[in-house]
């Protein structure tokens, strides 16, 4: 099963960097850039500065889920056991990924796309000893891992176009988050896993996604704000998704779940203002 994992990690990055390879050569052909939308009112200082928050906040949410997973399932009201733990860790260690990608788009979309892939790769290679406490296997992270920083370091150097990053990152973190079950079993995952760990494994499948969404907002044209409001918007909408159709079924109090949805909701309206 493995082999099948990393058969099409490297079939669906093959595919989206082929297609969006840069040529080397120049081009005889006039290239018309796309003008960046502009936000009403919006000025750089206060950008940053919103940026600034929203990064800091993924940070501060996503290293307590890494350093104390149990404490942050506790917050949520749902019951701590191996997979949910785990499960917990991996999407603090990818909260921290975000935050730090959010972070890069202040230096334009190459170089957030870039770093994003990088950061992609290491934050895999960070998660392969949380991954080992519930057996999952390792050649399909390793692998995985390489092809990411392979795939930022052609995009900082300009040979494929900055939007292969979101497409990646929207194809991992999209069929994780819609086929946790699946994905699990990808995995080789040999601890049981529960509804808790199924759904904290999709959680974490949305937050690869997010980081999509943000740079492919940068690569299309976006101001730096614009794809900000962008991930937290979906940010809210995912969080409000299972505040209504998961929290109940794990035994978990809707409140939690629905204040980072406000709170998500807000950062991104603010971005439009």
């Amino acid at each position: 099963m493995s082999r099948i994992a990393v058969s099409l990690f490297a079939a669906s990055s093959l595919v989206c960097t082929s297609a969006f390879v840069v040529p080397t050569s120049p081009s005889r052909v006039p290239v018309k850039h796309a003008i960046p939308l502009r936000l009403r009112g919006g000025d750089e200082p206060k950008a940053s500065l919103l940026t600034n928050a929203g990064a800091g906040i993924l940070a501060a949410s996503g290293a307590l889920g890494w350093v104390a997973p149990d404490f942050s399932l506790g917050k949520y009201g749902i019951a701590a056991d191996a997979s949910a733990t785990a499960m917990m860790r991996s999407a603090g260690l990818w909260q921290l990924c975000a935050g730090a990608v959010l972070l890069a788009g202040k230096r334009g979309t190459k170089f957030a796309s870039g770093f994003g892939l990088l950061a992609s790769a290491l934050t895999t290679l960070m998660n392969i000893p949380n991954a080992d406490t519930i057996g999952r296997e390792k050649p399909s992270q390793v692998f995985g891992a390489a092809v990411l920083a392979l795939l930022g370091k052609l995009t900082l150097d300009g040979r494929i176009a900055p939007m292969v990053a979101s497409y990646v990152h929207l194809l991992i973190g999209g069929l994780i988050y819609l086929t946790p079950v699946s994905t699990a079993k990808l995995y080789q995952i040999t601890s049981p896993m529960s509804s808790a760990g199924h759904s904290l494994l999709a959680s974490y499948g949305g937050l690869i996604a997010l980081i999509g969404v943000y740079v492919g907002g940068l690569a299309r044209g976006l101001t730096q704000p614009q794809a900000f409001a962008a991930l937290f918007l979906s940010n809210g909408l995912l969080a409000l998704k299972f505040a209504l159709s998961e929290a109940k079924s794990l035994g978990a109090p809707i409140m939690g779940p629905l204040v980072w949805s406000l709170v998500s909701s807000v950062l991104g309206g603010l971005a439009l203002k």
